[in-house]
Formats: C-alpha cells, sequence, structure tokens
C-alpha cells in the first residue's frame, strides 16, 4: 500500500492513498463535471480479486476496510456500499453488509467508521453494521463482492432494516455500480472459533453441499493472534 495522505478523516469518511482526488490548492469542492457511469469505480485496499485483510475477517479485529470510489456520475444523491458472499449457492444472498446514506460528495469510508448521516442494515447474521467473513473452516476460498452503488434518489428507510430489503431498494434506484472482488479462506485444520470482536459471536456459514445454513458459535475462549490460529500460506 502507497503512504497514506496527511488528510484526517472527517465524520468517518477518509481518504485513500491511491486517490488523488483533492486539489492541493482549492481542497474539497464539489463535482463540477459529468463523468460517464462507465467509469465509476471502487477501489479496495487490495486487488480486485485479492486477499482480504486478515484484520477485516474473523481472524482479526472484523473492521469494515477502507473504501474509495472514484467519477460519480452526474444526478447520483447518494452513494451505498454492500458486501455479499458470492461463493455460497442460496435463494436468498448472504449479505455481510449493506450501508446507504452516503454523501456523493465524499471520495472513501474511512476503516471502521460510519459517515454521519448513514443507515446500516442488519445484516445475514442478525447484526447491524459489518459482519467479517468467517466461512466454515475447509469450505475453501469464498469470494466477497463489494459494490459501491450511485442512487439517483434519498434512501428513507432506517437503520437495522434487513440487508435484503435496503439492498433490494438501493439496486433499484441504482443508476451506476462498481464492483471489487476480495476472497477469504479458513484452513482445513482449523478448529477454534474465531470471534467477532465487534459483536461477541462468532458467525459460522455452512456451506456443505451448497446450503448456506448460518450457525452462531460460543466464544468462551480469548482472542488469538492470527499466527497463532493457522498457517497463513494456507489462505494465499
Amino acid at each position: 500500500m502507497p503512504a497514506a495522505t496527511t488528510e484526517s478523516p472527517r465524520d468517518g469518511v477518509g481518504t485513500l492513498a491511491s486517490l488523488p482526488l483533492q486539489d492541493p490548492v482549492l481542497g474539497d469542492q464539489p463535482i463540477l463535471s459529468a463523468p460517464v457511469a462507465g467509469n465509476f469505480r471502487l477501489i479496495a485496499p487490495w486487488l480486485d480479486g485479492g486477499s482480504i485483510d486478515l484484520r477485516h475477517t474473523c481472524y482479526g479485529e472484523g473492521v469494515a476496510p477502507s473504501l474509495g470510489w472514484a467519477d460519480v456520475p452526474a444526478g447520483t444523491v447518494e452513494l451505498a456500499v454492500s458486501v455479499i458472499d458470492d461463493s455460497v449457492a442460496s435463494t436468498t444472498p448472504i449479505i455481510h453488509w449493506v450501508i446507504a446514506g452516503i454523501n456523493p460528495n465524499d471520495i472513501s469510508l474511512a476503516e471502521a467508521n460510519v459517515p454521519f448521516g448513514a443507515v446500516q442494515a442488519t445484516t445475514s447474521f442478525n447484526e447491524i453494521g459489518f459482519s467479517a467473513p468467517c466461512p466454515i473452516a475447509g469450505s475453501g476460498i469464498h469470494e466477497y463482492k463489494f459494490t459501491v452503488y450511485a442512487l439517483n434518489q434519498q434512501v428513507e428507510l432506517g437503520d437495522s432494516t434487513p440487508a435484503e430489503d435496503l439492498l433490494t431498494f438501493v439496486q433499484t434506484v441504482s443508476i451506476a455500480s462498481a464492483d471489487v472482488i476480495g476472497t477469504f479462506r479458513r484452513c482445513q485444520t482449523d478448529s477454534l472459533h474465531p470471534a467477532h470482536s465487534f459483536s461477541g459471536a462468532s458467525h459460522v456459514k455452512d456451506v456443505s453441499n451448497n446450503e448456506s445454513n448460518i450457525a452462531s458459535q460460543p466464544t468462551g475462549q480469548p482472542a488469538l493472534a492470527p499466527a497463532a490460529r493457522f498457517d497463513p500460506l494456507h489462505l494465499r
């Protein structure tokens, strides 16, 4: 990762080092040009299709990653972000995060922060906010689709709205979207119950026989450093 910029996050909004989107003289300015939807893009801390940093999974702190975007289309009223596990064959999506109500003049989300005025849905794991990736051990590599949406109207739904409902609304009023895929897997020999430090519970998706059964595991043990839990080479 490039060195961080000198701009400080404010109200949960940060600037990614890979996004030179602030004029050094004029500072933050409203969007004046009219970018076409085809140029709209999402930037994550990893390359598209790369491994998600462990701090954003149940092996780490389980916090939402920083995300940035560029060339927001003209006519955008709000932005929204979703994270879905695309690896599970299910009649309903396995949703790890839906956040909406993001100002289109903001250029990024800082790690683990929620911008003022934004709303977050209740995920498939019955958590409000970001549910860190934590597939069942030995279930292979899971692909998590991070999507940013440009919306043509304000979201009127509130915090704790079921994720599927908020996502349906977001997709209905979206005029453009951009995706980045992140991957993660737990090794076959991992028999521990990694904890979501932000929720006090571990949510493990059983993907055997292509089913998406979600179970909560007790967390009656202290959190361990990733190196003590598994061989990181298994995740590459």
